[in-house]
Formats: C-alpha cells, structure tokens, sequence
C-alpha cells in the first residue's frame, strides 16, 4: 500500500471515528464503554477481515449495520478496489447517519434502509461477501443470507465467545463448509469463514 492511500485512510477513519462521536450524543452508534478505544475495539477489529475478502469479489453485504461495522471500515480501507460495499440497516436514524459517512468520504458503497429479510435478490445483484458483527445468531444468519447465496459467496461472520456452540446449532439446520480464525483484536472472538451453504 502506498503511503498515500494509507495515509487517505487515516484520515478517512479519523473523520469517521469524529462523526461517530457527535452523533453518539443523540443516536447510540457504539458501546459507550468502548467509544474511548474506537480505533483498536472497532476499527482494527473490522480492518483484520480485508485479508479474507477474496480479490476478485464485487459486493459485499453487510447485515445489521448499525453504526457501520465492519462496512464503512472496509468500504474505506478498499475504496481504490472495485467492490461495493452495500448496508443493511432497519433502524432511519442509523441509516441517516450510514448516508452521511458515505456522501461525505464519496464511498463505493449503499444503504439499505429495511430489514434483512426485505432484500430482494433481484434488486441487489449477486452478492460476493457476506459480513456481520454483533447482529444475530448463526443460524439467524444463515437464514437471511441463503436467498442470497451463490455458488463463490463467502461468509465473514464475527462472533465473540461461544461462538463454537452457535457454530454447532446452527448445522442441525444448515449445511456449510466452515473455518475459524480467532480474532486478532479480542479475547475468545473469532471470525467464522462460511462457504457452500445450503439449508438441510
């Protein structure tokens, strides 16, 4: 990486972490026990799944965006790739705030103000990289994004402690090749990589 796009990166996720800040004050957007450490919590914990979104992909899906972890993150750090990075999020306040982050930095990348199971697969396109965090169940998770599944898709899932237990409930109702890798940036977390999934 050049150090200019790294450093359009910094910069890039410092207005970020700024905004985020402002509008924690009327919209809760992160933990307030960890708005402190918002770039080793939250940043880098999103950043660590770049070297697992494979280069050839072109959209990536985002589910549950809230505050826009890990999209606008990943939406930053490969703005100079050809991938977008589309947003779900329910909740308008969320999405205003997802919009602004993306009009203000001229992202690659689109919200989507509905609920996951609202998505249509004939409007989105076909989807290369699925990714949540702190969003749903396993096997919740498999259930919103098998209308969505091709044949190449990647799922990037990243659970906190118990995520074994979720992993095994999960395949007495979906079938899915698997690995894990445990989380760079906190405790017991690891991020679970699915592939070939199919209900059962």
């Amino acid at each position: 990486m050049a150090g200019a796009e790294a450093a359009e990166i910094v910069d890039s996720l410092a207005f970020y972490e700024s905004e985020l800040i402002k509008w924690q004050k009327v919209q809760n957007l992160v933990s307030r026990e960890t708005l402190a450490e918002i770039w080793s919590r939250h940043f880098l914990d999103c950043l660590q799944l770049i070297p697992m979104i494979p280069i050839e992909s072109r959209r990536l899906l985002d589910l549950g965006s809230g505050g826009g972890f890990p999209a606008i993150p990943l939406a930053i750090a490969l703005k100079n790739r050809d991938l977008t990075v589309h947003m779900v999020e329910s909740n308008g306040r969320k999405g205003s705030f997802l919009r602004q982050i993306v009009r203000e930095l001229g992202l690659q990348a689109e919200v989507h103000t509905m609920r996951v199971e609202m998505l249509k697969p004939a409007e989105i396109g076909p989807i290369d990289v699925f990714t949540a965090r702190a969003f749903a169940s396993l096997s919740d998770i498999c259930g919103y994004v098998e209308p969505l599944w091709q044949q190449k898709s990647v799922g990037l899932f990243q659970k906190g402690r118990g995520y074994s237990e979720e992993i095994e409930e999960s395949l007495q109702k979906w079938r899915y090749t698997y690995s894990t890798v445990k989380s760079k940036t906190l405790k017991d977390a690891a991020i679970v990589q699915m592939y070939d999934l199919k209900s059962n």
